[in-house]
């Protein structure tokens, strides 16, 4: 075997070796880049052993076929069940998965691909999560899996929509939505129509963005998914914010915040006091609203999910502004646009160096001009007509669909059957604990 494949291997055996013997005491975020690069680079090349060729032309996994001694099929397993496992001690896969020697190689390529592509997802490195992803897509064609494919179509939606990249996001999330319609999966069906609400939020079809909400809730509420409802209560939340629908807003927001409580997801709860606190603010509870931000964001950081701290940030941010307490603002946009920059999410960038803008234009003018050059060129990025133009095509497919007539969903019947589920998840808590 070549000395590069040597090399390979002992990137994979030994380093998650020593991310499992490391202190689980709190790290300083600069840590903790440290070892997100050290364990992304452990990934990195076990996917390239899948990709690269030896001096004779052969690859990786074609060298093991050619060549299938005892001594390299022990390595072959070695290699990629060392790999899930970390996945699986990090939280990436749903359950542990292990490989033996009859499984096919380009299931195992698929799988560990897909995976890593959730595990890149999460630490927000969007071009490497996306190289995955495709490349498991396009091994799943070989299997008549819909919900896999319908899961690669999805991650890549993810992917895609953390770019600001909507007219990808929403091709993959449509294709998503197909699969769903056909197999029936209450709970699956409204996480797509929770994404292409997500999509048409942040492109500002807010209408639409209602109507996918709705449905979205109308299936997660009747398939009982405490965990589907708490986020897309969330984005309802954000949805009647948008519409200018206050009071609707914040209902939403105390309804993912209870289930939250209910079911005990402080992960998610972060989250929701975000949301919750626009709300607030748009009905003057200013005081309120930072309060929620700043229980919001050491809760966000605390599980290590700085993008939506970030987004806290940048509320909070222009909640400062408005009491002209730009310092502190300063502070928490500078935090955020380093964040957004990094992952190149323009919308959200876009929204922090106007509040940036808005913070130096009295201490540091100069500054806030350049903030504004730099809002302006991301501006004519992120609103170009073929973005645009894709959005309103995917709309309007969905419009015309058979299943158009359950999008008119009254408002108070859906509160109806909300109310019942929550009550029954209650009823479900207090059982547990009687």
């Amino acid at each position: 075997m070549s000395s590069y494949f040597i090399k390979q291997l002992l990137l994979v055996f030994i380093m998650p070796c020593l991310m499992f013997v490391m202190p689980s005491c709190d790290r300083s975020h600069n840590a903790d880049e440290s070892s997100h690069k050290k364990t992304n680079d452990s990934i990195e090349s076990t996917l390239d052993a899948f990709q690269t060729y030896d001096s004779d032309g052969l690859s990786f996994f074609e060298l093991f076929g050619v060549y299938d001694t005892t001594e390299l099929l022990e390595k072959r397993l070695s290699l990629v069940n060392n790999m899930f496992l970390y996945l699986d001690e990090v939280d990436i896969l749903d359950e542990r998965i292990v490989v033996d020697s009859d499984m096919p190689t380009d299931s195992v390529e698929m799988l560990l691909n897909y995976w890593s592509a959730e595990y890149f997802y999460r630490q927000r490195q969007i071009t490497e999560g996306l190289v995955c992803a495709q490349r498991a897509l396009s091994l799943a064609g070989n299997y008549d899996d819909k919900k896999f494919i319908s899961d690669c179509e999805s991650l890549q939606a993810f992917l895609y929509f953390s770019i600001s990249d909507y007219g990808n996001a929403i091709e993959c999330a449509r294709q998503v939505l197909v699969i769903e319609r056909e197999l029936e999966d209450a709970s699956r069906l409204s996480s797509v129509l929770n994404t292409m609400a997500a999509i048409s939020l942040a492109t500002k079809y807010y209408d639409e963005a209602r109507v996918y909400i709705t449905e979205a809730l109308h299936y997660s509420t009747s398939a009982r998914d405490s965990t589907r409802m708490a986020s897309q209560n969330g984005i309802a939340s954000e949805v009647f914010y948008a519409l200018e629908r206050y009071d609707d807003a914040l209902n939403y927001a105390h309804q993912a915040l209870l289930i939250d409580s209910l079911t005990k997801n402080d992960v998610k709860k972060g989250i929701h006091l975000s949301q919750l606190a626009s709300a607030q603010i748009a009905i003057g509870k200013t005081d309120e609203a930072e309060s929620s931000l700043n229980q919001a964001i050491p809760l966000l950081e605390s599980v290590g999910n700085y993008y939506s701290s970030s987004i806290a940030r940048v509320q909070l941010g222009e909640l400062l502004n408005t009491k002209g307490d730009y310092t502190r603002a300063v502070e928490h946009f500078d935090k955020a646009l380093n964040v957004f920059s990094k992952m190149g999410n323009m919308f959200l960038e876009i929204r922090t160096r106007r509040g940036l803008c808005e913070a130096l234009k009295i201490d540091n003018p100069s500054k806030a001009l350049e903030q504004m050059e730099s809002l302006m060129v991301l501006r004519d990025s992120l609103n170009s007509d073929e973005i645009r133009q894709t959005i309103s095509k995917y709309n309007a497919l969905y419009k015309n669909e058979q299943y158009a007539k359950q999008l008119e969903l009254d408002d108070t019947r859906h509160r109806i059957e909300l109310t019942i589920a929550i009550s029954a998840v209650v009823l479900l808590v207090m059982l547990v604990v009687f």
